[in-house]
């Protein structure tokens, strides 16, 4: 029988072997020999937390032995790239009763990562070419999908060029001139047939226009502020914002407010206050804007002044009857003459 101090072997025949006359029951006897061990295999567990030692000898006898993972080394041996995985050399060492074993085996750890490109680049010549994040060492690089560009008249605001073609992916442009855009003159230019008042003396509008006749254009205003009676409020404040704009102001002597701004096409929220002679104050706004050859609002378009009154409050002869609870409205009109509002608005 063996055990791990050895195997056992036949030696001799104990008794009367020599001159045997009748039946006789002899007794044999072994001897214990130490294994040899001739055979050592390694068995590593999923994810390599475990490993195995098999030590076999010609008898038949296997010893084994298993290290957990607290026994095995790990060490990163290659990191992970776009195309390959990641491998840890994992090694242990077996102290058995027939001698010290060690062995160690590469794992792949991390599976690969992937190419992760980036936008395409142009190389100036043609072609364009992307980089992998994950390591710029991996390119792609592919000819210049190239489309026919129309030749394009300079303007105030955008560049001229030449005829020639662009690469849809990277933005390469094959040779051509350009001529930048020239910007808007400056100082604009007066305009007196597109600056003008209300009939009701409410508003007054000077209108500038850029020298190169491309459209853009402002209006510097003057506001009269009256009240529903067409007298003038002086001391009243106007406070004007949107589109950019935030201004306020008081109207002197003769109520008139002159806010200093360059007025574009665009919508405006307009509030004026006002104290009278008893201390009751009064507030009147609305919301509008200016283009075309018209107001409008969210109270509606309005050309003149008692329509402007009669949208701000429920009725214009009701506001006249009863002027100390009733709003106390603020004439202000903007109007802008010969423009057509939806060209200036862009």
């Amino acid at each position: 029988m063996d055990d791990v101090n050895g195997h056992y072997v036949f030696d001799k025949w104990l008794g009367n072997y020599e001159n045997v006359q009748k039946d006789e029951t002899l007794k044999a006897q072994y001897k214990t020999v130490q294994h040899i061990i001739t055979d050592v295999q390694y068995v590593w567990e999923v994810q390599a937390v475990t490993c195995t030692i098999y030590l076999k000898c010609d008898c038949g006898y296997v010893y084994h032995l298993m290290n957990h993972d607290s026994q095995i080394t790990a060490k990163n041996v290659k990191k992970v790239t776009c195309t390959e995985w990641s491998v840890s050399n994992n090694s242990t060492t077996f102290n058995t009763p027939f001698g010290t074993y060690s062995t160690d085996k590469d794992f792949e750890v991390t599976p690969p990562l992937g190419h992760k490109y980036g936008e395409w680049i142009s190389n100036d010549d043609g072609t364009h070419t992307r980089f992998c994040a994950n390591d710029p060492s991996h390119t792609e690089t592919a000819d210049c999908t190239l489309t026919d560009v129309p030749a394009q008249a300079q303007s105030c605001t955008t560049d001229g060029y030449d005829a020639h073609k662009k690469c849809e992916v990277c933005g390469y442009r094959t040779s051509h001139s350009t001529k930048h855009a020239t910007g808007h003159t400056d100082p604009y230019v007066y305009n007196a047939e597109k600056s003008g008042s209300l009939s009701d003396n409410t508003c007054a509008w000077a209108y500038y226009e850029c020298g190169n006749k491309c459209g853009d254009y402002y209006m510097l205003l003057t506001v009269t502020a009256r009240d529903g009676n067409g007298d003038i409020l002086p001391n009243a404040k106007v406070v004007i914002s949107g589109n950019g704009v935030n201004v306020s102001g008081t109207t002197d002597e003769n109520g008139i407010y002159e806010p200093g701004v360059k007025f574009k096409a665009g919508e405006y929220d307009v509030k004026i206050t006002f104290t009278d002679d008893e201390g009751d104050h009064y507030t009147a706004e609305g919301k509008i804007a200016i283009g075309g050859d018209k107001v409008h609002g969210d109270f509606g378009y309005v050309r003149g002044a008692e329509k402007f009154r009669c949208k701000m409050c429920p009725t214009y002869e009701k506001w006249k009857k009863v002027p100390v609870i009733g709003w106390f409205v603020i004439i202000i009109h903007f109007f802008v003459h010969y423009a057509s509002y939806i060209s200036h608005i862009s």
